[in-house]
């Protein structure tokens, strides 16, 4: 047996037989590792295989009447191509297709469409609660109509919110209203009514899970929110919730709100709505009361806002006359145009003042110096310059609210 030769005089041998020992040990851990990885992998696809098999068995088991709802001329979809629809958030063209009739469809003709948020606004005591709570006894009395509107619905059933009133309040209200209707008692049962404004989503999907409802009214709007009001995006994440809920459960939501008390008389336009033009833009369809005149037995039902209403149906306003017997509207005869909104005229300007100024300027005047001969301050002066195009145009010369300042 050779020995190992020394080098220099480091001391240390080298030995010709441990790198071999040591690459056949190595290889055989790499063979026993990829052993274990492939025995691992193989048990993680078994999982997931038996995972899916067992969600697609529980939405077949969970969603059986819905797969039959789904159709197209007349034909039943398939349970697999039933099942890929309503798993997914997305649709394609050819899924809703399948799914057959998809028409907009109104709780109220023209008035209500279906599965909306819808706003209804107006200045303080012109009956906005008091027509709501009788739309509500029309809907779960199962009426036809609804001041000659035809009522759609499914579920005679809907849920009052009312955060201004008590229920001594409402049931007084209410009691009134129902001369007018003819309730039995299976049809009180399905008017719910509530005062709370704390928590209403969950309250509402406790509710909502429990049976269907047709149509939610929450009023009013301001009580509920408690966020800045004027801020877009708060606004529309808040009525987020509300659009989902309304989406998972097929109901309508419609939500009473007010009118800034500065823009009370000044005709009939959605930006008078208070607060955030977030409500206007996330609302579907947006409804004002209005006083027709200073007679409280006349009111104005006009629709401002409506994304699957004609331009004729908007220019028509409902005329509507109050019984306060009864407590209830009635529709009165007659047409009502709504109005356009009048703009607000700048004070005049005088023209000759104008020219005297123009004089001044060409004879090297400052502007200081012209507003002290003419009683008129720097600013204003200089406003009229601005606004004279060559050639002089003196009867485009604009006057702002800052002339008050020049009595001064």
């Amino acid at each position: 047996m050779r020995r190992a030769k020394h080098r220099g005089n480091t001391g240390k041998k080298k030995n010709h037989y441990r790198p071999r020992r040591y690459k056949r040990e190595m290889a055989k851990r790499r063979i026993f590792i990829h052993q274990v990885n492939n025995e691992e992998n193989t048990c993680k696809d078994e999982a997931v295989a038996v995972a899916a098999n067992t969600t697609e068995e529980h939405n077949a088991m969970q969603q059986p009447e819905l797969i039959n709802d789904h159709s197209c001329n007349g034909s039943t979809l398939s349970k697999e191509d039933a099942i890929t629809i309503l798993d997914n958030d997305f649709y394609t063209l050819a899924d809703l297709i399948k799914m057959g009739d998809l028409e907009i469809r109104f709780l109220v003709e023209t008035l209500f469409p279906e599965q909306c948020l819808i706003f209804l606004a107006g200045e303080s005591d012109c009956g906005k609660s008091t027509f709501c709570s009788q739309l509500a006894l029309s809907i779960v009395s199962g009426a036809e109509y609804f001041l000659g509107f035809k009522i759609n619905v499914k579920h005679k059933r809907v849920i009052i919110i009312s955060t201004e009133d008590s229920y001594p309040a409402i049931f007084n209200k209410i009691n009134l209203q129902m001369q007018k209707n003819n309730l039995s008692l299976e049809d009180t049962e399905r008017l719910i009514i509530s005062t709370t404004s704390v928590s209403i989503i969950e309250k509402l999907t406790k509710v909502l899970k429990s049976f269907p409802v047709a149509l939610i009214i929450i009023d009013s709007f301001a009580d509920v929110y408690d966020g800045d009001i004027n801020t877009v995006n708060k606004v529309r994440d808040y009525l987020k919730d509300y659009d989902e809920l309304k989406k998972k459960y097929n109901c309508t939501i419609l939500f009473v709100h007010h009118i800034g008390k500065s823009r009370e008389g000044k005709g009939i336009h959605k930006n008078q709505l208070l607060g955030s033009v977030g409500i206007e833009g996330k609302a579907r369809q947006v409804l004002m009361m209005s006083k027709l005149n200073k007679l409280f037995s006349e009111r104005v039902i006009s629709i401002i806002k409506g994304n699957y209403v004609s331009e004729e149906d908007k220019k028509k306003s409902l005329l509507l006359s109050f019984d306060h017997d009864t407590r209830t509207f009635e529709k009165a005869d007659g047409n009502f145009t709504l109005p356009e909104v009048s703009k607000k005229k700048g004070r005049q300007v005088d023209m000759k003042l104008v020219e005297e100024a123009l004089k001044l300027k060409n004879e090297g005047k400052r502007l200081e110096e012209i507003g002290k001969i003419l009683g008129k301050n720097k600013s204003t002066i200089s406003r009229w310059f601005k606004n004279l195009k060559y050639p002089y145009d003196f009867e485009n010369v604009d006057s702002d609210d800052d002339d008050a300042e020049d009595d001064d």
